[in-house]
């Protein structure tokens, strides 16, 4: 089996690498000429053939094992409509990404500018850990900590990968990821600071209307998600040369 660097820019999740020495390429990675017809083609067959490889990591570019992936620490603040305030995750562990799938992959070289169209489906992604939170959802005010769980099921996801070719590198500008969901089961031990009444209620509410908890949530995670993914591409394309990624042979 024949395995992409392209098929990095496809890690759908929260990543850390370290290093940006130059990394060589092995033999058994497989390059689709920029300047063929099929381009597209091949790095979306290529990275379909790649991904149960990244799954389980690749130690020499810092890139950890996906399924599970782990998540030490995530804070982020929300304010918009029905949701405001603050939480806090950590030790939380990400089950899915082995199922992914890559449906189009589309690659625009012009000039030196390089983007990356994809869109991907998931059938299920599992996330649970450990949380804080302090805020409001609608009027119940919230504040507790304990243990959580969010299955989201039918995914679908459009990933939107812009830069530019600079020094024979992969600059990467933005990393856009849009994802849509057709279902979400929420659950936490204690949003209330031991009150099992409005715990449960508030537990009815986030899964009764838990679109709009999505779409509330979506403007804050969305450049977070731009920013780290931007930064992960950037640490692991320093180390590549984009000659040797995608070579022009006529």
């Amino acid at each position: 089996m024949k395995l992409p660097l392209s098929a990095l820019c496809a890690i759908s999740a929260f990543l850390v690498i370290k290093a940006d020495e130059e990394v060589p390429l092995p033999p058994e990675f497989r390059r689709c000429n920029r300047n063929a017809a099929d381009f597209s083609l091949c790095a979306r067959q290529a990275i379909e053939e790649a991904w149960p490889t990244l799954v389980k990591g690749i130690p020499e570019l810092g890139i950890p094992q996906l399924d599970p992936f782990v998540v030490n620490s995530l804070e982020q603040e929300f304010h918009s409509g029905v949701l405001r305030g603050k939480m806090i995750v950590k030790n939380a562990r990400v089950y899915g990404a082995a199922g992914h799938k890559f449906k189009s992959v589309k690659l625009h070289l012009n000039g030196d500018r390089f983007n990356m169209e994809m869109d991907v489906t998931v059938p299920k992604i599992l996330t649970e850990g450990d949380y804080m939170g302090d805020g409001y959802i609608s009027a119940f005010k919230i504040g507790g900590k304990g243990q959580f769980n969010v299955t989201m099921e039918g995914i679908k996801t459009y990933f939107n990968i812009e830069g530019r070719v600079e020094n024979d590198r992969w600059v990467v500008e933005h990393f856009k990821v849009f994802p849509e969901i057709s279902n979400m089961h929420i659950w936490f031990s204690d949003l209330f600071n031991g009150n099992k009444d409005l715990n449960k209620a508030a537990l009815i509410f986030c899964n009764e209307y838990w679109p709009v908890l999505y779409r509330g949530m979506l403007p804050y995670i969305s450049p977070y998600m731009d920013n780290y993914m931007t930064d992960f591409a950037n640490r692991v394309f320093s180390k590549i040369s984009f000659s040797n990624m995608f070579p022009s042979e006529k």
